[in-house]
């Protein structure tokens, strides 16, 4: 869903849009997100974003992943293991993100960093 900006939104005001609509690649295949199996499903409880840097929470602490944070023309910024049950990735630079988290299935997620 594309939101535009309407008269009066001031930069820095809040939108709310629904994230976790984004399709996914299996197989060489665009799927919706309701098609996905148990199988397929990530392991990560949240992504948020928290001043300069984005928090990924997954339940299963020992659970081997990575997270990769893209800019909107889809260039890596940043690309990290998951450590523990709680990542912290520092962005360092406001803007919107696409955060991609893979360990167990893929989840892929809108932030924004505003500081």
């Amino acid at each position: 869903e594309i939101v535009q900006p309407e008269i009066g939104d001031e930069v820095g005001d809040e939108i709310e849009v629904d994230t976790n609509i984004l399709p996914e690649i299996q197989d060489g295949e665009i799927v919706a997100p309701e098609e996905a199996t148990a199988e397929e499903t990530s392991n990560v409880t949240e992504i948020f974003a928290v001043d300069d840097r984005a928090i990924v929470r997954q339940q299963d602490a020992t659970m081997p992943g990575t997270v990769t944070i893209y800019d909107l023309a889809g260039r890596v910024i940043v690309r990290q293991a998951l450590v523990g049950a709680r990542t912290e990735i520092l962005i360092g630079r406001s803007g919107v993100y696409i955060a991609e988290v893979v360990n167990g299935g893929t989840l892929r997620k809108k932030i924004i960093l505003s500081y």
